[in-house]
């Protein structure tokens, strides 16, 4: 029993540790809405994907595993570079944008890469 106290303590303050890390963000979110407004998924999807070539991104894919919804999975050179450095980085070699239809509107948004390198103690 004492042992079982312990090692909650443990965790305890290994998760008290880990949220002085992030005081600092206390703002920091794990999705950033990048647009809302009217239109179909089809539409904001194909503008979606346009947008993210012009500046330098590559479609790795896309899925919907929701009616309504699609999610692109991007990547791009830099993030492949970035990812390169840490142990787990392959989790930022990549970022999701979601185009959800949200009552009468569509809404675009993304993956924070902040977010996720903090999360996955990136070195980048």
């Amino acid at each position: 029993m004492k042992l079982l106290k312990a090692l909650f303590m443990i965790c305890a303050l290994g998760l008290l540790a880990q949220g002085a890390v992030f005081a600092d963000d206390a703002l920091l979110k794990p999705f950033v809405l990048g647009s809302k407004g009217p239109g179909t998924v089809a539409e904001k999807v194909e503008a979606s994907k346009t947008a993210l070539i012009a500046n330098g991104f590559t479609i790795a894919g896309t899925y919907s595993p929701y009616p309504n919804t699609t999610i692109i999975v991007v990547t791009s050179d830099a993030l492949k570079a970035n990812a390169a450095k840490s142990e787990h980085g392959g989790f930022g070699a990549m970022q999701r944008v979601a185009v959800v239809k949200a009552g009468s509107e569509v809404q675009v948004s993304y993956t924070n890469p902040v977010y996720m390198a903090k999360v996955y103690r990136m070195a980048g």
